[in-house]
């Protein structure tokens, strides 16, 4: 199953990348997938999954479009 994350407002700039696909074999938490493409999880804000605000805690199953807004985007 694969999850796109997007990272937005400047973000891109952290890990070289503004699109990432990852592919997840089980249900993972967003903060867990973050910390596995090495992405400091405390620069993630507002966190939004298929177009509805949700916690860096949610769980990802899989096909789910994830974008990642910096801290002081609130």
């Amino acid at each position: 199953m694969t999850v796109t994350l997007k990272l937005k407002s400047g973000l891109e700039k952290v890990v070289s990348k503004s699109v990432i696909q990852c592919e997840i074999s089980c249900e993972k938490r967003i903060i867990d997938l973050l910390r596995e493409i090495n992405f400091p999880v405390d620069m993630a804000g507002i966190v939004v999954v298929d177009g509805k605000k949700k916690s860096k805690d949610c769980l990802l199953r899989g096909g789910e479009l994830v974008k990642v807004f910096p801290a002081t985007f609130n």
